[in-house]
């Protein structure tokens, strides 16, 4: 039996687990193409005298290959000694306290420094707190309150704390809430109660109900078209401007159709203005169909008179104590304004 057909017998010589295999001896011409290697330490290397493989790569006859990973020649290098830098964008951090103890490197977070994770913040002590400090030396309460500047000069600082002493404005405000809102107040609601209530209860005989709700919408225009006129007069300037024309009590504007019908006809009278309907029926029918007749109603029937009776006590109590003292008289006429500005525009938002 001829060589070529020989089987291929390996031996593999057993090594410790950190050595590979190596193989022994190998039997020329193995079917298998493996290239027969020797046991000398070149070979293991990766170097064979015939130049046929480098590296630890051999060819066999069928073309396949053995690797053996080549041994290191030496220990590798040490590491240097010098520091790494970090790749990572570190955040800096703002120490706040004032003494210079050494802190320790890791702790470089603090109470405000988003998403933790659980590691420990170094905190800031109260005495550096940023809310400490604002409510001692950051903010101006008297500005704050008052509406007074901050000024280190103390006759500039006086003169603006007693500027509401001669101003109109405030002793307008103070005027109105302290002499005409409640009694104008209290006859408004007197009168449209009066009328809501006889004129529901009149329904029943329905000419005398509806004579009662007419001229209770009537007396209702009437009074939300003076509250505008005094909140607008006395409070001025307002955040919210009154509607300018006002709405009409009674008589209304023709639409444009009936404007030109009007013009047109021939029969229509010289001293009659074609822009203002004198209907008496169109009128009454417009001002029961107009939901801006019924506003005025729960304004001053609720609104109103909630505000008035918490109010005008109030100032009738205070204002006179303050201005006989004198010193607490600007800071009551500053409330005043304030209350009576926002009392104004509350009314002209019911109303308009």
């Amino acid at each position: 039996m001829s060589s070529e057909h020989e089987p291929a017998l390996t031996v593999l010589v057993q090594s410790p687990k950190t050595d590979s295999p190596t193989p022994t001896h190998v039997i020329s011409g193995a079917p298998n193409g493996i290239s027969p290697a020797g046991t000398s330490r070149a070979e293991l290397n990766g170097i064979v005298e015939n130049g046929t493989s480098v590296n630890g790569i051999g060819a066999g006859v069928n073309g396949i290959v053995i690797s053996v990973p080549p041994a290191p020649a030496e220990d590798p290098p040490p590491y240097s000694e010098e520091p790494r830098r970090s790749r990572r964008l570190t955040r800096s951090t703002v120490d706040t306290d004032d003494s210079d103890e050494d802190q320790d490197p890791t702790l470089t977070s603090t109470e405000a420094t988003p998403l933790l994770n659980g590691r420990v913040s170094r905190r800031r002590r109260r005495a550096a707190s940023y809310s400490t400090i604002a409510s001692f030396s950051g903010v101006d309460f008297r500005g704050l309150v008052f509406g007074i500047p901050s000024t280190s000069n103390s006759t500039s600082g006086r003169s603006q704390y007693f500027a509401p002493l001669s101003r109109r404005a405030y002793w307008r405000a103070l005027l109105h809430l302290t002499v005409i809102n409640f009694p104008f107040a209290l006859a408004a609601w007197v009168l449209l109660f009066c009328g809501v209530v006889l004129g529901t209860t009149l329904l029943i005989t329905l000419p005398f109900g509806v004579v009662f709700w007419f001229l209770t919408l009537f007396l209702s225009r009437s009074f939300a078209r003076a509250e505008l006129h005094l909140q607008s007069t006395f409070h001025r300037p307002l955040r919210v401007a009154p509607a300018d024309p006002p709405r009409p009590i009674f008589y209304r504007p023709r639409p444009a159709e009936d404007i030109e019908r009007a013009l047109i006809e021939p029969g229509t009278e010289v001293d009659i203005d074609p822009t203002i309907e004198t209907s008496f029926l169109k009128n009454s029918y417009s001002m029961f169909m107009d939901p801006s007749s019924f506003q005025p109603i729960f304004y001053f029937l609720v609104i109103k008179a909630s505000i008035t009776l918490v109010v005008t006590p109030l100032v009738l109590a205070l204002a006179p104590v303050c201005l006989v003292l004198v010193l607490p008289a600007p800071i009551m006429l500053r409330i005043v304004r304030r209350v009576g500005a926002w009392q104004a525009n509350l009314a002209i938002e019911a109303l308009s």
